[in-house]
């Protein structure tokens, strides 16, 4: 234990601290929270460490991580307001839309981010760039499959 300081207002004995514990500190800040799949993630935002410099002498540094998701939307402080099904960061709910298609896949996550992985349509209703996929895919089978059997009939006849 330390002496007692008579010059202290509360003048309680304090414990001694080691000058280590003072200077080699190092501390994290980190983010978690959970998919639309139910997978947890964590996020090292930040952390603190000291140590020594060229000199000899300790140097406190704070590191800040500017975490970006594969499209390119920053990480906000407080962390996203929801992900979406392609793990994109929303950041408030306002950009957030709701895949409504009967196209898509049981088990994955309706919720989209508007304009990058999907895009509202109006009145309550949105596609999500996967349902929008199937639903291109689709169309360009009908116009082939349909030019076919335009083709077909024209060289039946005699036409063609």
């Amino acid at each position: 234990m330390a002496p007692r300081n008579s010059l202290r207002e509360d003048s309680q004995p304090q414990e001694a601290i080691r000058g280590d514990r003072l200077t080699n500190l190092s501390s994290e800040r980190i983010l978690r929270f959970w998919g639309p799949n139910g997978t947890g993630q964590e996020i090292v935002l930040g952390g603190l460490n000291s140590g020594l410099d060229s000199n000899g002498g300790y140097v406190d540094r704070e590191a800040t991580n500017i975490v970006i998701d594969h499209g390119g939307n920053i990480l906000p402080e407080n962390g996203p307001a929801a992900l979406s099904h392609t793990g994109l960061y929303i950041n408030n709910l306002e950009q957030a839309g709701h895949c409504t298609s009967m196209l898509h896949p049981p088990g994955r996550s309706r919720t989209f981010l508007d304009g990058q992985d999907g895009q509202k349509l109006g009145e309550g209703r949105g596609r999500c760039s996967l349902c929008q996929a199937i639903l291109t895919t689709i169309h360009i089978v009908s116009a082939i499959t349909g030019f076919g059997v335009l083709l077909g009939i024209l060289r039946g006849t005699g036409l063609f």
